[in-house]
């Protein structure tokens, strides 16, 4: 039942509300000042350094001053003094490359080229599914003339033993993933069996970070390098393809696995994991002074499939979480092969530099994983079966699988 209130009562309500939050935002501003109070002596004390130095240079330096390459290195070297390794600072190339990736595209044409002599631009490597190859370029080809946007960046003619190194560097800004040059597609023309092709390359792609294939009896084998925002699509993909030729156990390789962001490897493992009644969590991200992020399964499956799981040292940050949480969710089912990965459970955020230019990449928070474990990750996540070699680590999680070898030895 509705009811309202006269407007004396609105007004008394108001007063209260008004009453109260003036404390409240007179508490929060003395906080405030006296934690900038208690800073002001280190700020002082980097700025006199900085003053010095700039003083310094201004006085004895015979050359001329680049503030923008100074200004960009100033901010390299205070991230660097954070003595974090996983923090540093990107400049605009680099943060365009770092946003690029993470999102699983890459405007990479896929080829590498170098200049001989008496061929001139010569292609020496096409990368399998790339644009490049996709447009049919091959090994050996000689590029005749390159056009951006049809504005000309590559012609045979003008090159020479001299000019070369600019054409290659030129070649190269297109073919980077750290290029910050807007362009759509590329014109190329080239020679292949003294017949001239021109073909069309769009730029940009999808980077594949999940392979998949049917190994002896019905194993499926799926590598994945990288928890990208596109690998949950492309793990899906991959383990519909597996599955309809007959895979009725798998692995999952995450040897050397390290680069992506825990919100993806949540993504990837939710098309595994079975989740339980309640407030079952992947993952809970504890930020400093923020509210913490909580990542829960969207629904409730079970793959109810025998699954081997490959660990290395190199297993690192989302991968440790994919193959920690794929154990835990599936116990019984899913066992670790290996060694113990990485150890790292820190979360990094980039942000951007309106002055400066690029950004920061900052350790912003822990991660713990589906039973709250703080201390998941110290020393690494261990594997149930312990296994040095590489070849001997596959070798025994197919056995496992097939069921030879139940009661793995684990090496001493």
């Amino acid at each position: 039942m509705n009811r309202k209130i006269s407007f004396g009562a609105a007004l008394a309500l108001a007063l209260v509300l008004v009453s109260v939050s003036i404390p409240l935002t007179m508490l929060y501003a003395r906080q405030e000042h006296n934690r900038i109070i208690t800073d002001l002596p280190r700020r002082a004390e980097q700025f006199a350094a900085m003053e010095e130095i700039r003083d310094t240079v201004q006085r004895n330096y015979s050359g001329r001053v680049n503030n923008d390459v100074v200004n960009a290195e100033v901010v390299r070297g205070y991230i660097a003094g954070l003595g974090d390794p996983k923090s540093r600072y990107l400049d605009a190339a680099e943060y365009n490359s770092y946003d690029q990736r993470l999102r699983g595209e890459s405007a990479d044409l896929g080829l590498a080229a170098s200049y001989d002599p008496m061929l001139g631009i010569v292609v020496d490597r096409v990368q399998s599914g790339s644009p490049a190859a996709n447009s049919g370029l091959q090994k050996g080809d000689q590029i005749i003339s390159v056009k951006a946007d049809n504005q000309s960046v590559v012609n045979a003619a003008d090159v020479d033993r001299d000019s070369a190194p600019q054409m290659l560097a030129e070649l190269n800004k297109l073919r980077s993933i750290a290029s910050d040059v807007a362009v759509t597609h590329i014109t190329l023309t080239y020679l292949r069996d003294d017949a001239e092709n021109t073909v069309n390359i769009m730029v940009g792609h999808n980077v594949p970070t999940v392979f998949g294939e049917i190994m002896q009896d019905d194993v499926g084998y799926l590598r994945i390098s990288a928890f990208y925002k596109s690998t949950k699509d492309q793990l899906k993909s991959q383990m519909g393809e597996l599955l309809s030729q007959g895979a009725s156990t798998f692995i999952f390789d995450l040897r050397g696995c390290w680069d992506g962001t825990w919100e993806y490897a949540c993504g990837a493992l939710d098309l595994l994991v079975i989740a339980g009644a309640g407030n079952d969590v992947m993952a809970t991200v504890n930020y400093q002074g923020r509210a913490p992020v909580l990542y829960a399964p969207s629904s409730k499956r079970d793959a109810n499939l025998k699954t081997a799981v490959l660990t290395n040292a190199a297993t690192d940050g989302p991968a440790e979480l994919f193959a920690y949480n794929l154990r835990s969710y599936n116990s019984g089912k899913v066992f670790l092969f290996g060694l113990p990965t990485a150890g790292n459970n820190t979360l990094q955020e980039a942000f951007r530099l309106e002055r400066v230019g690029g950004a920061v990449l900052l350790t912003v928070a822990t991660v713990t994983p589906y039973g709250n474990d703080p201390d998941w990750c110290k020393g690494g996540v261990e594997p149930d079966f312990r296994y040095g070699n590489p070849d001997q680590q596959l070798s025994a999680a197919l056995d496992f699988l097939k069921g030879n070898n139940e009661e793995a030895i684990v090496e001493s």
